[in-house]
């Protein structure tokens, strides 16, 4: 074993240090002192066409020292079992404008603890840079790594690890004033920065396991994936006025878990994230958005990719958007929450295919006002929510291409003027909207298909509007307006067959015990309209129930093209008016009054 300690202290020193011997060079150690500006060191711990294991660079009790300015640091290590800085404070950089470079190969390679602090009297322009390459090799491990600037510092690092197994359990960069932080990890092969914790969506805001943290103004991460059982987690935290970016994260492989919290403090700052691609099966991705800046959140679920969970939480102004291009059986999750003056804006799109049992399921939950919510699915068997609580002025869209999904939209306990949208093409589709406690709400549900079933309901609500269309054949529907005033209830039928049940027989609509497809309203002063057919698309063997309890309502039905229609309807209290026009043949209306 070969033993050599440098120490210098001068104003500018430079060293270089070979540890190889002609065929085996093993079990050596290095120790550097500097004290000074402009000092460089050179340490080559390798043998080419031999072996260089189990050499050091530092260690718990002798670390790697260089204090002063402008200062650099180059290791390099080939062979297994190496190590640098390996407990403690391991390799110490003190002072502005340092530079650390390392490069080892193979397996079994250990960076224990690396430390670059800025800490010039003035503060003010002073820069750390850090690269670490670990490649063409397994179990490898950077333990610690931290860089940290005051005032206008800045804090550059780049981490790559190729291989199996490898290891980086927590690297933090923190500036205290005005500067940035920046930070690339690109990570290559499968079961690297396996950890503790990080479950389910990714356990976001107690995000941990191989851990980026990032603490200051303007933060930026890229981080890149590539392999399979890859577990990482980001925490970003916007301290002074700036942004919180990660605008350059891929994902490619099966069963990565990756976990992002981003926190800003004041309303200038801002938390940006794209996921440009997560491309493999059985991921899972969760993402925290917090701060009173805007937020902004993209997650993109590439081509062919099955089975994953992707969350996105935000906080206060933000907008959301995640994508699955072409997969089945993903779930997907939006949350935002915001201050009364605030805004969002969430959109989940997911394209899918025809398969057996459940599909996809989209998620969006907003409380708040001004909100907007869009899902947009084509594909079979998926199910859709849109969930809006406590707000006023909040748009909900909900569009599926399909047969046999299930589409809900709900915005409850709000105060006026929420709009709900939904637009279903194909079968055996399922829809459920819910509007309560509102005023001038607007709900339209177009359906284009077999065999769907609609139910919507809005409550305790003022000069609202209800809109259905119906394009098809066997739709049934049950549409409720209840305990308000100046309502209106418009429903247009093409096809035939719609609103199911058996009625006939007894003939008048079967005597006013209703049932079928259902529409009815309590209240006073509201409308019901409904239109069966037109001159060029006959209508017939349609089966609708209309009722209205209160003061002052008015129905009116038009049937204008189509055979063997059947109407019943009926209104309790006083000064309500029915109006009824029918064309065509064996069509029936009952009306109790």
């Amino acid at each position: 074993m070969t033993r050599i300690r440098l120490a210098l202290m001068a104003t500018a020193a430079t060293s270089a240090i070979a540890m190889a011997g002609l065929a085996y060079a093993a079990n050596n150690e290095a120790f550097i002192t500097q004290q000074g500006t402009n000092n460089s060191a050179s340490v080559d711990q390798t043998n080419t066409g031999g072996t260089a294991d189990r050499n050091k660079l530092g260690s718990a009790s002798d670390t790697v020292l260089q204090n002063g300015s402008s200062n650099s640091l180059d290791v390099t290590q080939s062979g297994s079992d190496n190590a640098i800085g390996l407990l403690g404070d391991g390799v110490d950089q003190t002072g502005a404008n340092n530079g650390f470079e390392a490069l080892q190969a193979t397996d079994g390679n250990i960076i224990g603890s690396v430390q670059q602090i800025e800490n010039t009297a003035a503060g003010a322009d002073g820069a750390n840079y850090l690269r670490i390459k670990q490649q063409v090799g397994n179990a490898n491990i950077v333990g610690s790594v931290r860089q940290e600037t005051t005032a206008d510092g800045e804090n550059r690092a780049i981490l790559r690890q190729d291989g199996a197994g490898n290891r980086i359990k927590s690297v933090s960069q923190t500036n205290n004033g005005n500067g940035t932080n920046n930070l690339v990890v690109k990570i290559e092969g499968n079961g690297n920065g396996t950890s503790d914790t990080l479950t389910n969506y990714a356990a976001i805001n107690g995000v941990n396991g191989s851990e980026i943290i990032q603490s200051g103004s303007d933060n930026e991460i890229k981080l890149y994936i590539t392999g399979d059982d890859n577990q990482f987690g980001a925490t970003q935290t916007n301290l002074s006025g700036g942004t919180n970016s990660i605008n350059t994260l891929n994902v490619e492989g099966d069963r990565n878990e990756l976990g992002v919290s981003q926190i800003a403090h004041s309303a200038t700052d801002a938390n940006t994230l794209t996921i440009q691609k997560i491309v493999g099966d059985d991921n899972n991705v969760g993402v925290s958005q917090q701060g009173w800046g805007f937020n902004t959140g993209s997650i993109d679920l590439g081509d062919s990719s099955d089975n994953n969970w992707a969350y996105l939480s935000q906080r206060n102004g933000a907008d959301a958007d995640i994508t699955v291009e072409d997969g089945d059986f993903n779930r997907i999750r939006i949350f935002q929450i915001g201050a009364s003056t605030t805004n969002h804006s969430a959109t989940i799109s997911i394209d899918s295919s025809d398969v057996t049992g459940v599909n996809n399921e989209a998620y969006i939950n907003q409380r708040g006002n001004g909100h907007t919510a869009t899902t947009t699915i084509v594909g079979d068997r998926n199910y859709s929510l849109v969930y809006q609580e406590n707000g006023y002025s909040n748009t909900g869209v909900n569009s599926i291409t399909g047969d046999v999904n299930e589409v809900y939209i709900k915005q409850i306990n709000g105060s006026h003027d929420d709009d709900a949208s939904v637009s279903v093409t194909g079968d055996r589709n399922t829809v459920n909207s819910r509007q309560t406690t509102s005023n001038n709400d607007v709900l339209t549900v177009d359906i284009t298909g077999q065999n769907n079933t609609i139910s919507s309901t809005q409550n305790t609500t003022s000069g609202s509007s209800a809109e259905f269309a119906i394009l098809g054949d066997a739709n049934s529907f049950d549409a409720t307006q209840m305990l308000g005033a100046g309502n209106g209830l418009t429903t247009t039928i093409y096809g035939n067959d719609n609103g199911m049940g058996t009625w006939s027989v007894g003939g008048a609509a079967a005597s006013l015990l209703l049932d079928s497809g259902y529409l009815s309203q309590s209240g006073s002063g509201n409308t019901l309209a409904l239109a069966i057919g037109d001159s060029g698309f006959n209508s017939s063997s349609n089966l609708v129930a209309t009722m209205q309890n209160g003061d002052d309502n008015m129905i009116n039905i038009s049937i204008t093209a189509g055979d063997s229609n059947e109407v019943a309807i009926s209104q309790h209290g006083n000064a309500n008016s029915s109006q009824v026009a029918q064309i065509g043949s064996m069509n029936i209306v009952g009306i109790s009054q």
